[in-house]
């Protein structure tokens, strides 16, 4: 059964069994409880446990989302033939969501521009995230590792896979633009 707060705090996550080999396993601290149930069950994909672990609920050591988010919270750079110093960034918020302002390269009369890309993100499993445009929508799977300072990202769709191997950025290694984008863009979207 999913949990629901009417009082904002930690992270939810909740695991709906749905039988002895698999369950629900959802997280996302950002969406109020009515979004969370417009979310639950239907678009949270099942993760398969051993069937020996398999009780009412896994063990809490097994996998913690909120533990998985905190970990991802930052900015990490990435390598990006598309920006030119080669270098893009992308930043986790513990919020669930993520923000990237990626170079929109000039076009004939039109100037290079950046557009922000700033998903929704939902830790489904430890090697699973889910990022989402809109709160609602399906979204698209990502596998993900991370290994201390290290991100690997692998978008895998119907169409095409493309990973990404991202490292944990140092404050001197953001650049003035990427907190200039990011401070306009939460002031213009609180």
């Amino acid at each position: 059964m999913l949990s629901r707060s009417a009082t904002p705090g930690p992270p939810v996550s909740t695991v709906l069994p749905l039988n002895r080999k698999s369950a629900f396993v959802f997280s996302h601290p950002e969406l109020n409880p009515s979004r969370r149930a417009k979310l639950a069950p239907a678009k949270v994909k099942p993760i398969l446990f051993a069937q020996e672990n398999m009780g009412a609920e896994p063990p809490a050591t097994e996998f913690d989302p909120a533990a998985v988010s905190a970990a991802l919270a930052g900015t990490w750079r990435y390598d990006s033939p598309d920006e030119p110093d080669g270098v893009g960034f992308l930043r986790f918020a513990d919020t669930g969501r993520a923000y990237s302002f990626l170079l929109v390269p000039s076009n004939g009369p039109h100037r290079a521009w950046r557009a922000s890309l700033c998903p929704w993100y939902i830790v489904a499993s430890p090697t699973q995230l889910w990022f989402h445009i809109k709160p609602d929508d399906e979204g698209a799977p990502h596998t993900y590792r991370l290994e201390g300072e290290t991100l690997s990202l692998t978008l895998m769709s119907v169409s095409h896979e493309r990973s990404w191997l991202l490292h944990r950025a140092s404050a001197d290694e953001i650049p003035e633009w990427f907190h200039q984008r990011f401070a306009a863009f939460l002031a213009k979207n609180p």
